[in-house]
């Protein structure tokens, strides 16, 4: 699920949001649901589409409002929708009912798991979250974009995005090291002694 806040200084997070949408739809094996929030959720599932498709669904979407992302994992909790990552983009306010540590409790409940959070921050309302999700004992992994982002910054970001809390630690412990000569012999290239 990408959750996009889309509350009053929140805008930029929309574009943001289908990018992000738009990437998971191609490489996600299941269903990629795209939900802006402010303090009230709207759902759409992007599964499959592309990001000229996503923005069209979505272009009457606009910010305004409170800022609730703990109403975004509540409509999926109620939709009874099973989701194995979340992708949040926001500045990390939180200062709406439902809140979101306890919101995502309720969440991991109801999956039997806890599923990994990947927060992209955005520049905003003061970052709440950055306090009360480690209070809660929540983990969650933050890509600071307060610096700003550039187009090739966001796939590669979402491409370290797992299901599996250490999945990506685990792909890269289990990936073979090559040395130089295995390297040149693949380019079918030779080593040749320098002569002095």
């Amino acid at each position: 699920a990408v959750f996009a806040d889309v509350s009053g200084s929140m805008a930029h997070s929309i574009g943001i949001g289908c990018q992000i949408a738009a990437y998971l739809a191609r490489m996600a094996k299941g269903k990629v649901w795209l939900v802006f929030y402010n303090s009230m959720p709207t759902m759409h599932d992007v599964t499959g589409k592309s990001l000229d498709e996503i923005a069209e669904m979505t272009k009457r979407q606009v910010a305004g409002g409170g800022t609730a992302p703990g109403c975004a994992l509540r409509a999926l909790q109620e939709r009874k929708l099973m989701v194995d990552g979340i992708a949040l983009i926001s500045d990390l306010n939180d200062n709406g009912a439902p809140r979101f540590p306890d919101a995502y409790r309720q969440y991991s409940k109801f999956v039997e798991k806890d599923v990994p959070i990947y927060a992209y921050q955005l520049r905003g309302d003061p970052p709440t979250l950055l306090d009360s999700m480690p209070a809660a004992g929540i983990e969650m992994h933050v890509f600071n974009l307060l610096g700003g982002l550039d187009h090739y910054s966001l796939p590669t970001l979402a491409q370290t995005m797992r299901t599996n809390r250490y999945g990506l630690v685990q792909e890269i412990n289990d990936m073979p090291l090559l040395r130089v000569k295995d390297v040149l012999r693949n380019l079918a290239m030779k080593v040749e002694p320098i002569a002095a």
